[in-house]
């Protein structure tokens, strides 16, 4: 499902199981916030304790930075940085729960 909220950041979540079973991380109540010109904020939660990361870029499918979040916990942030000023980001946030299964979200964001 694709969404824009007010201040003008899209989303779009995609889960990608590999493994089907009640393991897998749903990821929810996504938020960008604290957008500088270099850096932002992005927190999520997960209703599995899961890993994460977030793989960022200019295009949706050159996501070339990558940057580790939080490890074994259902409330993450990732704080992407080394942002060029007044550009679109897209990225890729990557839940992945100890067996092995994974969750995507992908959207973006501008920077001030």
């Amino acid at each position: 499902a694709k969404s824009v909220d007010s201040n003008g950041v899209s989303s779009e979540n995609s889960r990608s199981d590999i493994i089907s079973n009640n393991l897998s991380p749903k990821i929810s109540n996504v938020t960008v916030s604290s957008i500088t010109s270099s850096s932002a904020k992005v927190s999520f939660t997960t209703n599995k304790k899961s890993s994460s990361k977030i793989n960022y870029g200019l295009t949706q499918n050159a996501l070339s930075l990558s940057k580790s979040c939080s490890s074994s916990t259902t409330s993450h942030i990732c704080r992407p940085t080394g942002l060029a000023s007044l550009t679109k980001y897209f990225y890729k946030i990557i839940a992945t729960h100890t067996s092995g299964a994974t969750a995507n979200f992908s959207g973006s964001f501008t920077t001030n």
